[in-house]
C-alpha cells in the first residue's frame, strides 16, 4: 500500500486532521508540530494528490463504503442512515459494491487507497471462512475500519456496530415453537457468519425445548426474491403435512416464500407460520404482513458513520463492538 496520510498522523503522533491542516494550511497547528510532519513529509516522500486536497485547500472528508450487494434492500437502508450523519458532519463517501465476492473487496480497497479517502466503512455480514480477515486487521493498523453487521476477532483496530443475531433468533424460535410447534425449518445461506449464529441459535432451541434437530431441516438459500420459492417446493416435496413453520434468515427469502405458499393456496399463518428477518419494507408492504426481526438498518448505518467520525477524531472507544438494540416485529403471519 501507498504511504497515506494516516500513516503520516500515526508516525507524527498527531490526528490525521492535524495533518491536514498542515497539508492544507487550513487551521492553527503549532509550529513545533508543523514542522515535525513536514519533515516526515520530505522523509517518507509523501505528495498528497492535489485531487485529495479538495477545493479551495479544503480536505475532501471522504470515506469509503464497501457494501456486499446493492441490489439487497439491507445495504441500500444502512447507506442512507450513513449518508445522513455525512451529511450532518460534512462527509462525503464513495459507494463501492463488493457482489459477495473477497477477491473484488481486496482489489476494491486497493484502489480506494490511492484516492486518499480517510478510511472505510465496510457493511455486511463476513464469510464463516473469511479470506480477508487478516488484510482487513491490517488495514485498520492504517486507516479507520468501521464493520457494520459483523466483527473479527484478534486486531485490536477494528471497531464493529451490530446487533445479537443469535439472540434475536433464539426469540424467534421461542415465538415459533410457541405458535406452531410441530417443526420449525430453517432457510439461508450458513457460509455467512450472521446466517450461522441464526443456525446456532435455531439448532440449540430445537434441543432445549426436547426437538430432534436434523440437517434436513436446513434449506439452503441465497438472499434475493427467488430463492424462497425453490425451498418451498423442496419442503413441499418431502409432504411434510401441516402445520409447521419456516424461519427465513431474510425478509427477501420470506417474501418469496409467502408469495409462493399462496400461490399454492396454503393459508399463512393457519397451515404455515412464517418469521423474516431485517424489517425491510417488504415485510410490512405484503398481505399477510411478515413477522420479522426489526435490525434498526438504518440506526446502523448511522452509528456505524459516528464510530467512523470518533476515531478519524481520535476518540476510539474503550469497546470495540458497539451492539444495536432489536425488536421482534410480529405481523400476521405468525
Amino acid at each position: 500500500m501507498a504511504y497515506t496520510i494516516h500513516d503520516l498522523a500515526r508516525d507524527a503522533g498527531v490526528s490525521s486532521t492535524t495533518v491536514s491542516r498542515v497539508i492544507n494550511n487550513s487551521g492553527p497547528v503549532k509550529d513545533r508540530t508543523r514542522a515535525k510532519i513536514l519533515k516526515l513529509m520530505e522523509e517518507k516522500d509523501y505528495n498528497p494528490n492535489p485531487f485529495a486536497r479538495g477545493l479551495n485547500n479544503k480536505s475532501m472528508k471522504t470515506i469509503a463504503v464497501i457494501i456486499n450487494d446493492i441490489m439487497n434492500p439491507f445495504f441500500t437502508t444502512v447507506v442512507k442512515g450513513i449518508d445522513g450523519i455525512c451529511q450532518e458532519q460534512g462527509f462525503s463517501f464513495i459507494l463501492s459494491s463488493i457482489e459477495n465476492n473477497p477477491v473484488k473487496e481486496r482489489v476494491e480497497i486497493e484502489n480506494l487507497t490511492r484516492k486518499n479517502v480517510e478510511g472505510f466503512i465496510i457493511v455486511g455480514s463476513r464469510p464463516t471462512v473469511d479470506d480477508n480477515s487478516a488484510y482487513l486487521a491490517e488495514l485498520s493498523e492504517r486507516y479507520p475500519v468501521v464493520l457494520v453487521n459483523s466483527k473479527i476477532r484478534g486486531s485490536n483496530k477494528l471497531y464493529s456496530v451490530y446487533i445479537d443475531e443469535k439472540q434475536a433468533s433464539l426469540e424467534v424460535m421461542d415465538h415459533l415453537l410457541s405458535k406452531n410447534p410441530k417443526t420449525v425449518y430453517f432457510l439461508g445461506d450458513v457460509t455467512w457468519r450472521t446466517t450461522h449464529y441464526k443456525y446456532k441459535a435455531f439448532k440449540e432451541k430445537l434441543l432445549e425445548k426436547g426437538y430432534a434437530f436434523d440437517e434436513s431441516l436446513v434449506i439452503p438459500c441465497n438472499y434475493n426474491y427467488e430463492s424462497g420459492r425453490a425451498a418451498v417446493n423442496e419442503i413441499l416435496s418431502r409432504n411434510p403435512g401441516v402445520p409447521f413453520s419456516i424461519f427465513a434468515s431474510s425478509d427477501m427469502i420470506a417474501a418469496s416464500v409467502l408469495k409462493t405458499l399462496l400461490e399454492k393456496g396454503i393459508h399463512v399463518p393457519d397451515e404455515i407460520s412464517l418469521f423474516g428477518y431485517s424489517n425491510m419494507e417488504i415485510s410490512k408492504l405484503v398481505h399477510p404482513g411478515i413477522s420479522t426481526v426489526d435490525q434498526k438498518m438504518m440506526t446502523l448505518g448511522k452509528e456505524g458513520a459516528r464510530l467512523f467520525i470518533d476515531l478519524m477524531d481520535r476518540k476510539a472507544p474503550e469497546k470495540k463492538n458497539r451492539k444495536i438494540p432489536y425488536e421482534l416485529i410480529l405481523r400476521e403471519t405468525t
